[in-house]
């Protein structure tokens, strides 16, 4: 995107703006997801840091282990680690991003699980 300049409209081209949306992705590591879905998980994860500049990735089950969010950022490496192992709950998820502190710091959010949740 290109902003109109204000002293010589559409006669010099203006500012360019590169924006990239802030993503929470929070990894379900309940009990139901193997350590093979975990390791898939990682590696897709290792990809999206590629593609994506900057993320951020937090682990959950019954609850959002915040000690774990982490900030990924394109060009470093990163040690994954399991930091759960619980039941599933997605609305400690939802809680999560809708607190007070957390409001409005990402665009979207991705949960990537295996899809297996109690009521």
């Amino acid at each position: 995107m290109k902003k109109v300049s204000r002293k010589a409209p559409y006669v010099h081209p203006g500012r360019r703006r590169s924006r990239k949306a802030r993503i929470l992705i929070a990894q379900d590591q309940s009990g139901s997801v193997s350590n093979e879905m975990t390791a898939q998980i990682f590696s897709t994860l290792d990809e999206l840091k590629n593609v994506n500049q900057v993320f951020d990735w937090v682990a959950f089950d019954y609850d959002v282990v915040q000690s774990s969010l982490t900030e990924i950022k394109r060009g470093r490496e990163h040690e994954w680690n399991r930091e759960a192992s619980g039941g599933t709950n997605f609305q400690a998820v939802i809680d999560f991003v809708n607190s007070e502190e957390n409001r409005g710091r990402w665009e979207a959010v991705i949960i990537a699980t295996d899809g297996e949740c109690s009521r």
